[in-house]
C-alpha cells in the first residue's frame, strides 16, 4: 500500500517519542516505549517516502514565510532517556535523519528518575501478586491483581492517571505507600534509565542532532508559583547550555495537555529566549501555526503499516477510512 503523497503539502507533522527499547525494561512506563525494531521501520519509512526536517529549520519557514516542503515531518523525543543514545540515534544518524531530543535536567547523569517510572519499575518489579492503593484526596480505594506483567502494567496505567490529579505532597505519600506494600523499600530502583551528559554531548557533535528544554523536573508549569516557573524554564535552559556549550532555543511543555499550556508559562518560555515551544496536543501544523503551542502526533509502537495508518495518515482527508482499515487489523500485525 503506497503512502497517500500531496496530504501533508505545507503542513508539518511533529513527532514524538520517549523511550526507544523494550517492553520488558520494568522501569519506564510502558505506554512511552517504542521497540527498536518498529522505530527502525518507522525511521526508514520517513526517510524513504517523507521529507525530514530539524524542528529549527520548521520554525524559520514559519518566520519567513517559506513554504515548506510536501509531506514534512519533525522528530522529536521527550525525557531524556539513555537508550535514546544507545537504540535511536544511531539509527538516525545511519539515515542521516535530524532530531531534537528534549532534557528534563535533574534527571541528567544524577541517578534520579520521574516519579510515572519509579512506580513502574515497583509495581512490575515487586514480588507480591496484588496490591491495594489507597488515594485520600480522591476518596478512591484500588485493590489491583498482579498476577502477571500485562496486569501489572494495567495497574500502573490506572496508579498513573490517578496520581496526576492529586498534589505532589499526597503523591508521594501514595507512592511511599506503594513502595512498602511492594516490598521494594531496600531496592534501589535503576539508576543508569537516563541519559548523561557525556552522551548528551556525543550526540550533539553529529549534524541535525539538536537539544532542547523540558523543564528541570518534569512538573505541570501551570501550577507553579510565578518563582518556580521562572527556575524551570530559566535554569534548565542554562543548564543545557552550559553542558553542550550550544544555543537552546527550544521548548516542551512538560506533560503539554491543554491544562499544562497557559500564558504565563508562554510569556515566560518567550522572556527566556525560546523560538517554539511544543505540546502534546494532537495534530499537525502549518505555516501560521502558533510557534508556542506546536502540536504533536505521538508515535505508537507499530511497524511500518501501522505507524502509516495508524499515525502518518490519521491526519489526512482519509484519516478516517485509514483508521478503519487499521482497527481491523489484527494487533500483532500492527
Amino acid at each position: 500500500m503506497m503512502p497517500v503523497k500531496g496530504a501533508g503539502a505545507h503542513t508539518v507533522t511533529i513527532l514524538m517519542y520517549h523511550s526507544v527499547g523494550t517492553i520488558a525494561n520494568a522501569g519506564i512506563h510502558a505506554r512511552n516505549i517504542v521497540s527498536v525494531g518498529n522505530f527502525c521501520r518507522q525511521m526508514r519509512y520517513l526517510a524513504a517516502h517523507c521529507h525530514v526536517i530539524s524542528l529549527d529549520r520548521y520554525v524559520t519557514h514559519v518566520l519567513s514565510g517559506e513554504p515548506l516542503p510536501a509531506d514534512s515531518v519533525v522528530i522529536t523525543f521527550d525525557d531524556g532517556y539513555k537508550d535514546n543514545y544507545q537504540q535511536a540515534y544511531p539509527i538516525l544518524a545511519q539515515l542521516g535523519l535530524p532530531a531534537t531530543f528534549f532534557l528534563a535536567t535533574a534527571y541528567i547523569g544524577t541517578g534520579a528518575i520521574k516519579w510515572e517510572d519509579r512506580l513502574s519499575w515497583m509495581v512490575r518489579a515487586g514480588a507480591h501478586s496484588e496490591l491495594r492503593a489507597s488515594i485520600a484526596g480522591l476518596r478512591i480505594e484500588r485493590r489491583y491483581s498482579l498476577q502477571d506483567q500485562a496486569a501489572r502494567m494495567r495497574a500502573v496505567d490506572d496508579l498513573v492517571g490517578l496520581l496526576h490529579r492529586v498534589e505532589e505532597g499526597e503523591r508521594q505519600r501514595v507512592l511511599e505507600a506503594i513502595t512498602g506494600a511492594m516490598g521494594v523499600a531496600d531496592r534501589p530502583h535503576p539508576s543508569d534509565m537516563m541519559l548523561s551528559w557525556d552522551e548528551a554531548r556525543a550526540m550533539a557533535k553529529t549534524p541535525g542532532i539538536s537539544f532542547g528544554s523540558h523543564g528541570v523536573t518534569h512538573c505541570r508549569l501551570s501550577r507553579l508559583s510565578a518563582e518556580a516557573l521562572r527556575a524551570e524554564i530559566a535554569d534548565s535552559k542554562s543548564r543545557i547550555e552550559t553542558e553542550l556549550q550550544q544555543p537552546v532555543t527550544l521548548f516542551s511543555y512538560p506533560y503539554g495537555g491543554e491544562g499544562d499550556v497557559d500564558e504565563r508559562s508562554r510569556r515566560c518560555i518567550q522572556a527566556n529566549g525560546f523560538r517554539c515551544a511544543l505540546t502534546t496536543t494532537y495534530g499537525r501544523n502549518r505555516l501560521h501555526s502558533d510557534l508556542y503551542q506546536l502540536r504533536r502526533v505521538g508515535a505508537a509502537n507499530r511497524g511500518e503499516l501501522g505507524f502509516r495508518l495508524g499515525t502518518w495518515l490519521r491526519a489526512s482527508a482519509a484519516g478516517e477510512a485509514m483508521k478503519a482499515i487499521y482497527n481491523s487489523m489484527p494487533a500483532g500485525s500492527r
